[in-house]
């Protein structure tokens, strides 16, 4: 019957909330039997897997909170991070390739990449990812720190400064790109910009990772 997929796709997104992973699974592949050109459902059951690894992660933590000398659940945790990570790479490469021309996907991907430390291939995805406003300022700060994990400071440098130009609010995400940004004037032996740098974030927020100490020892640096 015509329209007959919804039914199943919206079938398995009740079951997901019930955390009923296996017959949500089969709905979506039900859904996908009936209308197999449609990406969004295959994303369906990606997004499936992810909440399913999601939740066993959840679980592993709360048991480690409880008992944090649990040698099993430390190595069980560990496993399952390995294992979701890598689907999520498979799963977005799929995505990337039906759907090209989409920056939210192409964002995606470039996450998954840069997670599985493949810093090459995740600044492709980020320069796609980048055009697309919604999507300007996370793929700048990710681009800056692939450029710094490629040893290019003047390039990573650059993206952070962008970045900040569209930061106007003094939140957690400006407050991460002056870290950064500081971070690589230091490397850079631009150590007035880092002061500066630092020091704004240290104004604002004293607390923040250990900018703290790391304005102190500059400061040190600086004066010789």
């Amino acid at each position: 019957k015509p329209g007959e997929w919804r039914l199943w796709r919206d079938l398995g997104d009740l079951q997901i909330r019930l955390k009923d992973w296996d017959e949500a699974g089969a709905s979506y592949r039900k859904a996908i039997e009936l209308e197999p050109v449609n990406p969004t459902l295959k994303m369906s059951l990606g997004n499936l897997t992810l909440k399913r690894f999601d939740d066993q992660l959840l679980t592993l933590k709360e048991a480690l909170k409880a008992q944090p000398g649990d040698a099993a659940a430390k190595a069980r945790l560990s496993q399952v991070e390995k294992e979701r990570l890598a689907f999520s790479l498979e799963e977005f490469a799929r995505r990337a390739k039906d759907l090209p021309t989409d920056p939210s996907v192409r964002y995606d991907y470039g996450e998954a990449l840069f997670r599985s430390a493949k810093t090459r291939e995740a600044i492709s995805e980020f320069q796609f990812s980048v055009k697309d406003p919604k999507r300007k300022v996370p793929s700048l700060l990710r681009l800056g720190e692939c450029f710094k994990r490629e040893g290019q400071m003047d390039l990573s440098a650059k993206q952070f400064e962008k970045a900040l130009e569209d930061l106007a609010t003094m939140n957690d995400t400006r407050k991460s790109a002056l870290y950064a940004l500081g971070d690589v004037y230091e490397k850079q032996a631009r150590l007035e910009d880092a002061k500066k740098t630092w020091g704004e974030l240290y104004e604002a927020d004293i607390n923040f990772k250990d900018v703290s100490k790391r304005l102190e020892l500059l400061n040190t640096k600086i004066k010789g």
